[in-house]
């Protein structure tokens, strides 16, 4: 058997960040999420999988207008002329939709209910899914003590997004620990919810596959699916990873430390990016270890940004700066720099809150009512032209925390 492992295919969902793009490019940035998920129906149809498992936050919430849906509706019936079978379940950014769950999906489409973990057999294809579809966006209790157990001479395959034990940068919904995923005696874990692509265990088998395509500088590096096929004859599996995203978000970090010359820096900038191969490269650089009086502070920061883009244009890829920071010292490790004391407490206090649903609902009001307040140019820089998302916070929220542990390293020196 061969399946498609995908998850977090947010469709519709921006490109947030640049603010300075237009015309066909920012088209192209449009239409991001909706290119990869076409790619991946092509991928399905050309190696004839048996089983499509899409993990969660099909869509990024409430449709604007029906044409995500008929995008959607039109792409799973490629699938279903393709006699492939697709089950999904609803993650924490699709499942307060009723336009989603009212939306007529083809006869090959199953997608889990909300009320209980149930399974879908798929004699034909030789598996036993086992999914469960969130009934609201904040789910914060572990799910596994209700899902079926496994099907005698299947192969059992668990669907679920969750943050499992927990994870940097995502809310902690459905959480579980290891144990608890390999308790329930499947097969294989199809996860979703962390946008890293990253395996848990490999008996049995249990994989985030990350999501489809990055959608800011936070989801750097290649995105795209796992394609999983079986060997019944030894019990054996081979999990690949396949890159299938459009658009590229790369973060390059060169430390300058006393190195003076301008033209030695960009030749070094100019190395990095050569290296880039993708299709469409967005990319941030960050110059960091800068001394007080280096020659890059001198330069205006969109000066610098088109310094950075004539670079980027003499390489073969296309790349696209989406903006040039400069910092004074490396990034502070959190854990092991924290001050002793009462300060050590409050940033301790900082992180975990910054996780938890109801505070991030509170930080996200307050950042959309400051939004209204700024200047439109100071809006788009700290925004990217939207509202305020989960991740423009949580870049905010690291940032503050970086910014505050640098300030006290310095007075403590």
């Amino acid at each position: 058997m061969r399946f498609i492992h995908a998850a977090d295919i947010h469709l519709d969902s921006p490109c947030t960040g640049l603010p300075h793009l237009e015309g066909n490019l920012a088209q192209r940035l449009a239409g991001a999420t909706r290119e990869a998920f076409t790619a991946l129906v092509d991928e399905a149809v050309a190696r004839r999988i048996d089983l499509l498992l899409i993990a969660g936050d099909l869509f990024d919430g409430p449709w604007k207008d029906f044409s995500t849906g008929l995008f959607l509706v039109r792409q799973l019936g490629r699938l279903r002329e393709a006699g492939i079978p697709v089950c999904l379940v609803l993650g924490n950014h699709d499942a307060e939709s009723p336009l989603i769950r009212d939306l007529p999906l083809p006869e090959n489409v199953f997608c889990f209910d909300s009320a209980a973990p149930e399974t879908r057999l798929l004699p034909a294809t030789g598996a036993a899914v086992h999914g469960w579809s969130y009934p609201k966006r904040d789910v914060l209790d572990n799910p596994l003590g209700r899902f079926p157990g496994p099907h005698a001479d299947l192969f059992n395959i668990g669907l679920l997004h969750t943050a499992a034990e927990g994870r940097e940068g995502h809310a902690p919904y459905a959480p579980c620990r290891l144990p608890d995923l390999k308790a329930c005696g499947y097969d294989y874990w199809a996860l979703g919810h962390i946008h890293q692509r990253e395996c848990l265990s490999d008996t049995p088998p249990i994989h985030f596959p990350g999501n489809l395509q990055g959608r800011n500088v936070r989801e750097c590096g290649a995105k795209g699916f796992l394609l999983v096929e079986t060997f019944p004859e030894d019990g054996g599996l081979d999990a690949r990873f396949q890159p299938i995203d459009l658009v590229r978000w790369e973060h390059l970090r060169l430390s300058v430390g006393q190195e003076k010359v301008l033209d030695d820096v960009e030749a070094r900038l100019g190395t990095l990016l050569s290296e880039l191969s993708s299709p469409l490269n967005l990319v941030r650089i960050t110059f960091d270890d800068l001394s007080p009086n280096h020659v890059l502070r001198r330069l205006d920061p969109e000066s610098l940004r088109m310094r950075c883009q004539a670079l980027a244009e003499a390489c073969n890829a296309e790349i696209v700066i989406e903006s040039v920071r400069l910092e004074q010292a490396a990034r502070v490790d959190i854990s092991r720099s924290l001050p002793t004391g009462s300060m050590r407490q409050l940033l301790h206090t900082m992180q975990n809150r910054s996780g938890h649903p109801e505070f991030r609902s509170r930080l996200l009001e307050r950042l959309a009512a400051l939004r209204k307040e700024l200047p439109a140019p100071l809006a788009e820089e700290l925004f990217g032209g939207g509202e305020p998302s989960e991740s423009v916070l949580q870049e905010h929220i690291d940032t503050s925390l970086d910014h505050l542990l640098r300030q006290m390293s310095e007075e403590e020196r």
